[in-house]
């Protein structure tokens, strides 16, 4: 196996876009990472599995989850990507920060760390994933529920005159 620099490249800016796209809450880069007929699973241990869906269902439970956060910052570690002509696999680790707002003011922070699994599938559009696999292995800090913080449709920081950027 191995794969081609630029097949190797290319994934790896896929995988960077999905995370672009949850913190800047952009998710409709997400077309640019997910093949149409992508099946997803995330498994948040003892928060539960989520079970399978495809990407629209899951594009939405992303922006209803990700509401509560006033920040999140995802860090990938280098992933370990396998080529086989129009098919690839990767693994990536992940750290998440996620940082809510309290409705009295104090800010909450919790992580979390874990790994994805993807099938990747070359289409006419580059690169996309195919299958998804996410694990969550460790928490830290509490996850406080919707109705005791703030919400945030859009990261506040982006609306305070910061130039847009476009994504690649």
């Amino acid at each position: 196996m191995g794969g081609s620099t630029a097949s190797i490249v290319e994934i790896t800016q896929l995988l960077q876009r999905y995370f672009h796209a949850l913190d800047w809450k952009d998710y409709a880069l997400l077309d640019r990472v997910f093949s149409s007929d992508a099946e997803l699973h995330y498994d948040m241990g003892t928060m539960g599995e989520g079970g399978k869906a495809d990407l629209p269902t899951m594009v939405r439970q992303f922006e209803a989850f990700n509401r509560v956060f006033a920040f999140t910052q995802h860090i990938m570690g280098q992933p370990l990507i396998d080529c086989d002509g129009d098919r690839a696999t990767s693994t990536t680790a992940l750290r998440a920060l996620h940082v809510q707002v309290a409705l009295d003011g104090n800010e909450n922070t919790w992580v979390v760390y874990g790994f994805y699994e993807d099938q990747h599938r070359r289409t006419e559009e580059g690169w996309r994933i195919q299958n998804r696999y996410f694990r969550a292995t460790h928490f830290e800090g509490e996850l406080l529920p919707a109705e005791k913080v703030e919400s945030f449709p859009a990261p506040p920081w982006r609306t305070r005159g910061r130039p847009e950027v476009e994504v690649p």
